[in-house]
């Protein structure tokens, strides 16, 4: 007679502990989905920690300083000429006489709007720092999301493979316990155990990417790590995402990238205009008054100068402001491009892996259940034997583990959606 049968015959409470252990797989596993998970959570969590970074990423104090550098520099660059004061002394000590002795006073005036045009370009400069720190706060934000989501992925894992070992030594315990009252074989107990140290195994390689995760969430938003309280537990169920043309007029309209090239073109058309300006010459008053002590006499002296722009006339700067000009324009094209690329790739990607991981959470985890309750019934009526029951068991926790892989590849490429850049992009000419 089978086993199976025989444990049926003689030892229902055996049978009874079994199928205790068998179904509470699959409650401890509809409990570790908790159905679907809530954005807002794990949403949080972010927010939380893209605030830390914010104090303590030394990149956000340069960045702020920067601002603070560029706003000077277009204060000075609207500042007026000072006068200068001079003194003036000719034939001193001439026959015995102090000679002529006084001083003069001259002003340059600057012509042509030249230095409104050039606080123009120096607070487009400020703009262009303005943006960068926003750009380092997508890039910065991009990596507390990804490290943030290896978090959550990890520590997912953890709980999901530590409620598999505490099952597999239950079902150690069960069989043991039959395997004395002769209801059990051992080949039944090794099957157990080596179900039990493959999980078991599984668990150590798991909290070891925890402890990784943990440390690299920890240096991503710049804080020890001891200093750092992390949730013990963040739900991944798919981040909310809208139809691909709505997200893509946000990007359009959030983005730094798009933002610094269109204020690069904005800064091109200033310095165009201010080297434009510079053919016209500064016009340089002066006016003075000395004393001859030897004709005891007053003498006023009275001068302009202005330089003609006969040879330079500042042509060879303004042809190369028309070509940064050019560049900046052919640089937005360039942009737009380069991010309609890379939003093509990260939203297939991000597509692929939501509808895997739903089909996983409407289907395939769904059936895995039904299988495992299959076959634990299948097993009670001496159809099938304990490692089929076992491989029921391990499917179902595979699947649950895919749909957390497939879970978190959405989120990382939500991330990377939401702080979406174009790293393709050479900006080099048109930062002159």
């Amino acid at each position: 007679m089978r086993f199976p049968t025989l444990f049926r015959r003689f030892s229902p409470f055996g049978w009874a502990l079994l199928t205790i252990v068998a179904a509470e797989t699959i409650g401890t596993a509809n409990a570790q989905q908790g159905g679907e998970a809530e954005p807002a959570a794990l949403q949080a969590t972010y927010e939380q920690l893209l605030a830390i970074a914010r104090q303590h990423r030394p990149e956000f104090a340069a960045a702020r300083r920067a601002v603070e550098a560029a706003q000077g520099r277009a204060v000075q660059a609207g500042l007026y000429p000072n006068p200068v004061l001079s003194y003036q002394g000719e034939e001193i000590g001439a026959g015995g006489e102090a000679g002529q002795q006084g001083g003069a006073l001259s002003q340059v005036f600057v012509t042509a709007g030249k230095l409104t045009l050039a606080q123009l370009v120096a607070l487009v400069d400020v703009e262009l720092a303005r943006i960068e720190l926003r750009r380092l706060d997508w890039m910065i934000g991009r990596q507390v999301g990804l490290a943030l989501t290896d978090y959550a992925e990890a520590i997912n894992e953890v709980h999901l493979l530590e409620a598999l070992v505490e099952l597999a030594e239950r079902q150690v315990n069960v069989v043991q316990e039959l395997l004395g009252q002769g209801m059990a074989t051992r080949i039944d107990l090794v099957q157990a155990e080596i179900e039990r140290d493959r999980v078991k195994a599984q668990l150590a390689a798991a909290r070891i990417r925890l402890t990784q995760s943990r440390h690299r969430l920890a240096a991503t938003v710049g804080v020890p790590l001891e200093e750092l309280s992390l949730p013990a537990r963040i739900e991944l169920g798919g981040p909310p995402v809208r139809d691909p043309g709505t997200l893509w007029r946000q990007l359009v309209l959030e983005s730094p990238e798009l933002a610094r090239a269109e204020t690069l073109r904005e800064r091109a058309e200033a310095m165009l205009a201010l080297q434009r300006a510079l053919v016209y010459p500064d016009v340089e008053v002066g006016a003075g008054m000395a004393h001859d002590y030897d004709a005891n006499d007053t003498l006023v002296n009275v001068s302009v100068a202005v330089a003609l722009p006969i040879f330079n006339r500042n042509q060879g700067n303004i042809a190369a402001a028309r070509a940064v000009l050019a560049a900046a324009e052919q640089l937005i094209k360039a942009t737009e491009t380069g991010l309609r690329s890379a939003f093509a790739q990260e939203w297939a990607s991000f597509r692929g892996a939501a509808a895997q991981a739903e089909r996983y959470r409407s289907e395939i985890v769904p059936a895995a259940e039904e299988n495992l309750r299959m076959m634990r019934e299948a097993y009670q009526q001496g159809q099938v034997d304990f490692l089929a029951l076992l491989v029921a068991q391990r499917t179902l926790f595979d699947t649950r583990l895919q749909l957390l892989r497939f879970d978190a590849a959405a989120t990382r490429s939500y991330y990377r959606l939401r702080t979406l850049m174009s790293n393709m992009v050479n900006v080099s000419m048109v930062e002159q």
